[in-house]
């Protein structure tokens, strides 16, 4: 949209907030911004787009729903946390129901990371350890069904099967997804009665892959260094 020429008269809002215009490239077609206020949190939101002149108080203003957005507070940022003190090794962490979190580094290794609003995890290989993982009425995003995510996510869930303290209902050394009102024998209903606002959601969807196992076409006898299988595969160096 070519409407402003420099920082002096660019003006953006996004839902009817100022968004702090950063930079403007000098034949005007792109505007880069910082937001400001926020609410919604952990949801996907239509964007309601103004970009003006705001020498003459002209401009373009765009709604729609087919374009989205939320808001993330990263991880690795001091103010995404309570204090201003993000989690140590050992660490119960709780992310709650108004907050959405982007996993942009790999914490340390956790106790418990309780979900109840959104984690998303960042385009990158990470790691993420901890002894309970619970996605309570929450998300915990992996890649979506139409952006599948094509890094290396690797979850250790630690504990001892006789020294472990074992949750009610789901055990321990565990990652276990309920809706809202906990983890419990007790519900509400089949699942698809559960309002979206309050299920427990875990979406993961990798890179497609030509198949995920096959059968070997010939014994692989011990020091083998070359395995044949039965079917083309597109598995990589390195892969287990």
């Amino acid at each position: 949209i070519n409407l402003a020429t420099s920082m002096e008269t660019a003006g953006v809002e996004i839902n009817g907030k100022e968004c702090a215009v950063a930079s403007v490239l000098a034949d005007g077609t792109s505007i880069t911004c910082v937001t400001t206020a926020r609410g919604h949190l952990n949801e996907l939101l239509p964007m309601s787009l103004k970009v003006a002149n705001t020498a003459d108080g002209m401009g373009n203003a765009m709604s729609t729903y087919s374009l989205q957005y939320r808001y993330l507070d990263r991880w690795s940022a001091l103010n995404t946390w309570l204090n201003d003190q993000p989690p140590v090794a050992g660490d119960f962490v709780t992310i709650p129901e108004d907050q959405t979190i982007l996993l942009d580094e790999s914490p340390p290794r956790l106790s418990v990371l309780l979900v109840l609003g959104a984690l998303v995890f960042d385009r990158q290989d990470l790691n993420l350890d901890a002894s309970y993982i619970l996605v309570q009425g929450g998300l915990m995003e992996i890649g979506t069904e139409d952006e599948p995510f094509e890094q290396q996510v690797t979850i250790t869930l630690h504990g001892d099967r006789r020294k472990s303290v074992e949750l009610p209902f789901i055990g321990a050394k565990v990652l276990a997804v309920a809706d809202r009102g906990g983890f419990t024998t007790h519900g509400m209903g089949r699942g698809v009665d559960v309002p979206l606002s309050q299920r427990g959601v875990l979406d993961i969807h990798g890179k497609t892959r030509l198949r995920t196992w096959t059968k070997v076409a010939q014994t692989a006898t011990k020091g083998s260094k070359t395995i044949v299988t039965s079917e083309p595969t597109d598995f990589a160096s390195g892969e287990k």
